[in-house]
């Protein structure tokens, strides 16, 4: 473990992962199993933590998988067989209208945090983190790295994700120098 940067806090036996524990991969990969160990493999109920908004609820034989779901942050549990939540078809709603319903009209969400993450300017966000479209790389929460994204994923994000504002909108009133300069002209 000390050469792949992982650690494990839980019980051994024989110099083994062994009983309930923690293992936690590199921190370059972000991921933990929390769960039962057979002779340091994942056996019994176990949950790997994917990302900080997936996790993968299961049991394991051996080091197998025997049974799982994977379930998301917000409780939405992924469906192999007719899955249509947030398609982008059939399915627009964020996991809090999934689960709560519909907002009334002038609360509308906009991400799937009530009240919403301050997303950085320019910067969208990508339901796992803050992706930068210039650098093409999406930061955790709390800006730390996660990952590049290819060519589709960046269309996707840049496409269908909430942006930082990067640009006033709306009412801009006249700034004094402006309102200034007005009066001088007419006179």
């Amino acid at each position: 473990m000390q050469y792949t940067g992982s650690s494990y806090h839980g019980e051994w036996q024989r110099d083994r992962m062994h009983g309930q524990g923690e293992y936690i991969l590199p921190p370059l990969i972000g991921t933990k199993y929390v769960g039962g160990m057979k002779d340091g493999l994942y056996h019994g109920d176990g949950v790997i933590h994917v990302t900080e908004t997936l996790k993968f609820i299961g049991k394991f034989l051996n080091g197998k998988v025997v049974e799982g779901k994977y379930e998301f942050s917000d409780g939405i549990v992924f469906e192999k067989e007719d899955w249509h939540y947030c398609d982008g078809i059939r399915n627009r709603l964020f996991g809090l209208e999934e689960r709560d319903g519909i907002q009334p009209a002038g609360r509308s969400l906009v991400s799937n945090v009530d009240p919403p993450r301050e997303t950085p300017k320019g910067m969208f966000d990508c339901g796992d983190g803050f992706y930068d479209p210039i650098r093409r790389v999406v930061h955790t929460y709390d800006m730390r790295f996660l990952r590049t994204t290819d060519e589709e994923e960046h269309k996707w994000i840049v496409g269908k994700c909430f942006k930082g504002w990067d640009e006033a909108v709306g009412y801009q009133p006249q700034t004094d120098n402006k309102a200034s300069q007005g009066s001088e002209n007419s006179e």
